[in-house]
């Protein structure tokens, strides 16, 4: 697909949004809102929707609850709309932190999922942890595999152990 094919999807969903960069293989993109750099994930409407659109809508729920949660990145609007369900997602620069090798990083990311668990969101693939390229700040950046309060797994999922977190070197 084209830049400018890129940017006509976009603009279905939202036409203030600027197309940036198509990440291979999914339906993320890296947009601008304003001067505002965001992630824009979608899917378009289809007989699979109650499946695969249900999970953008399960995510966009679990990061609007998680606003309060400092380590994980913040949730901007929803979509539905030009035949897309659709999230907008702060932007988070960094690189995939591998949670086997963490040291004090395994203190954050278990505080992440505490807070998580405090806004009733628990997410069961905690890999994908984006440190800043300073160093010094660790975002979740997405929530798509969460399950929120209510749900009959929700329990599940958030009496799974976290103190081994503290120990990774």
């Amino acid at each position: 697909m084209t830049e400018l094919k890129y940017q006509a999807l976009v603009n279905t969903i939202d036409p203030a949004l600027r197309f940036e960069h198509h990440y291979a293989g999914y339906d993320v993109y890296r947009v601008t809102q304003g001067k505002t750099p965001r992630i824009l994930k979608f899917t378009r409407k289809s007989p699979n929707y109650k499946c695969v659109g249900e999970v953008v809508r399960m995510e966009a729920l679990a990061l609007e609850r998680a606003l309060s949660v400092e380590t994980v990145v913040d949730f901007v609007d929803f979509y539905e709309k030009g035949g897309y369900v659709a999230l907008l997602r702060d932007f988070f620069d960094g690189e995939l932190v591998r949670i086997t090798c963490m040291g004090e990083i395994g203190e954050q990311v278990r505080e992440t999922v505490l807070g998580l668990h405090g806004v009733g969101v628990a997410n069961i693939d905690i890999q994908n942890f984006f440190r800043s390229r300073d160093g010094k700040t660790v975002k979740l950046i997405e929530l798509g595999h969460a399950v929120l309060e209510g749900n009959p797994t929700y329990g599940e999922y958030r009496s799974i152990d976290l103190s081994r977190l503290r120990n990774y070197d």
